[in-house]
């Protein structure tokens, strides 16, 4: 395995579960892309299972932000620069 190879690997997935008109969405995302940190957003208005899933989490507000086994609700940058690069 090469080095970019393990890189890769290490690299925590990264999902915020969000709304379009949400404030703390929106800051979330651009905090994670300030830290130049990779994450999938997906947008729950469109998505049935991933707002279900996001309610199985316990969550009834957004951003929910799920990495590993590690999930957590709302704007948190304490949380976020844990993942800078």
């Amino acid at each position: 395995m090469d080095a970019r190879s393990k890189e890769l690997e290490m690299e925590p997935e990264i999902t915020v579960y969000g709304k379009p008109a949400c404030v703390q969405c929106q800051y979330t995302c651009k905090e994670l892309d300030k830290q130049h940190v990779s994450y999938n957003y997906i947008d729950i208005t469109v998505n049935a299972v991933a707002e279900e899933h996001v309610k199985g989490l316990g969550y009834t507000a957004v951003p929910v932000v799920e990495t590993g086994d590690t999930n957590w609700a709302g704007f948190k940058p304490d949380k976020i620069r844990k993942f800078k690069k």
